[in-house]
């Protein structure tokens, strides 16, 4: 999916249809979440011209979680700051992990939100 406006878009449209049958009662969550783990990544992409500009985007499911994944290729959020930066506080916020993992070729954000809520994921 293209690293831009109208890709987070489009995230957002194909994770309310998956919030509904698989985490009707964390949809919000999930969008807040996702919404700044991919306004992120097009920032960071925007920064480096020569990164790839697409943006990928994972979604899993079980019985007991949802993971989403999303990737980018710029060099994101340094992880030493996360506890500062307002969108990485929101993200951890509303997700029960919360992992970022910058490597040399793009960020990857992780999110988990427990499908029961009598599981201890934090």
């Amino acid at each position: 999916m293209p690293a831009c406006s109208a890709g987070v878009v489009a995230v957002r449209q194909a994770l309310a249809g998956v919030c509904e049958i698989v985490a009707p009662h964390r949809g919000d969550d999930v969008r807040i979440a996702v919404s700044e783990a991919c306004d992120n990544a097009v920032r960071f992409a925007r920064l480096n011209p020569l990164a790839d500009q697409e943006l990928d985007v994972e979604a899993r499911a079980s019985h007991d979680a949802l993971v989403l994944v999303v990737r980018g290729a710029g060099a994101g959020m340094p992880t030493e700051s996360l506890p500062r930066r307002l969108r990485a506080s929101l993200m951890g916020a509303v997700a029960d992990q919360l992992t970022v993992v910058p490597s040399p070729g793009g960020t990857e954000t992780r999110l988990l939100f427990a499908l029961d809520t009598g599981t201890p994921f934090r």
